[in-house]
């Protein structure tokens, strides 16, 4: 029978390794005085030793246990992988398990809660909206690791405010369930509250275009002149006025644009703020986009025959304003009709014409001055 050598035991390996002379540097002893290393450091070298001396054990009792067993070259390198798998999942067990693990987010954004008690007490928020703290968490790698700035709700609460002006307030924390809170910073953020009001602001239209020399654009004109905006007292204080802005780039027609409003103070600077409440949110605004056109005059002969006739025109062209479609299908317009055997040879028959049958939405500028038609019969 093949005879197989008695394991090593535990006890003697132990022995073996923990009679090793001691690392100086484990020794807090043997440290110079006024050279004490951070909790931290001394955690880490505690556990690097343990582990060291732990290691050191196992590969003691996994290689006698080796040279004691039939086993081929490949079956050992297997033996060796499993056992250095088993230690990497061994040691991350232990790095997880440690609640003593700490998480910064930074840039979390405080909110305002309890806004409601606010509203039932005719108050606002004027500024402190815009708050964001470090918030600093204690737990496992695994459970906190992987939090975000957007997962974690800090807020302050507003219904502790009961008058206007700065109040300062805590930041509260939602914790998740598997954390402790190590610290907030800021701790504390100020909030200003107002009266609210209401106030009847003027709309303003801006509009830049390119245009033709041909084209005549009309003032911009909104569906609401003014607007009822309500907000906190201080803020409406400085709105001179509600503006909508348009960049059509180049007209050549008639437009309905529609913008949303913002709030502007006397120096055309905006004034924003989250709690401003408007009566219209959305301006509608129609733009008007002439054309003029210059055209010139003729008359028309019912025979057909205009050879032994003399005409004279003055003027011999007028200016038309309207539609940009319309005017683009007029070329000449006749403002006479010469019947057959209207007028005598030798004497001038005088017309003056006053008005035109033009299409509707086209005008003729300068029609108080009208037409003057001379018409001769030469024989």
């Amino acid at each position: 029978m093949e005879s197989r050598e008695s394991p090593v035991e535990m006890k003697d390996i132990d022995r073996e390794a923990g009679g090793a002379r001691p690392d100086p540097e484990s020794n807090p002893k043997s440290r110079p005085p006024g050279k004490k290393r951070p909790p931290f450091v001394e955690k880490i070298i505690s556990l690097w030793h343990k582990i060291k001396a732990r290691a050191k054990n196992y590969w003691l009792i996994a290689k006698e246990w080796l040279l004691s067993r039939n086993m081929g070259k490949g079956d050992r390198w297997a033996f060796v992988v499993c056992l250095l798998m088993a230690l990497s999942v061994w040691l991350y067990v232990m790095s997880t398990d440690d609640t003593s693990y700490e998480h910064t987010l930074s840039y979390v954004v405080v909110n305002l809660e309890g806004m409601e008690n606010l509203t039932r007490s005719d108050m606002s928020v004027i500024s402190g909206f815009d708050n964001v703290a470090s918030v600093t968490l204690r737990g496992r790698r695994a459970d906190i690791g992987g939090l975000t700035a957007e997962q974690v709700n800090a807020y302050v609460d507003l219904s502790e405010i009961t008058e206007t002006g700065r109040n300062t307030l805590p930041v509260k924390v939602d914790l998740p369930g598997y954390s402790t809170l190590v610290s907030i910073e800021p701790s504390h953020v100020t909030v200003n509250v107002d009266i609210n009001a209401v106030k009847d602001v003027e709309v303003r239209v801006k509009i830049d275009y390119v245009v033709d020399a041909t084209y005549i654009i009309g003032d911009p004109v909104p569906n609401h002149k003014t607007v009822m905006v309500t907000g906190p007292q201080s803020v409406l204080d400085k709105i001179e006025y509600a503006g909508v802005s348009f960049s059509p780039g180049h007209i050549t027609t008639s437009l309905n644009l529609s913008g949303t409003l913002k709030f502007y103070d006397e120096y055309g600077r905006i004034v924003d703020n989250p709690y401003l409440k408007c009566d219209v949110s959305t301006i509608t605004v129609s733009v008007t986009v002439t054309m003029r056109k210059t055209v010139p005059l003729t008359v028309t002969f019912e025979s057909g025959i205009s050879s032994n006739y003399h005409v004279e025109i003055k003027p011999g062209e007028i200016i038309l304003l309207g539609d940009p479609k319309i005017l683009s299908e007029i070329n000449e317009i006749s403002v006479y009709t010469v019947k057959i055997n209207e007028g005598s040879v030798g004497v001038p028959l005088i017309r003056h014409i006053s008005r035109l049958g033009l299409p509707e939405g086209v005008i003729w500028e300068n029609a108080d001055e009208g037409i003057n038609i001379s018409i001769e019969r030469l024989y």
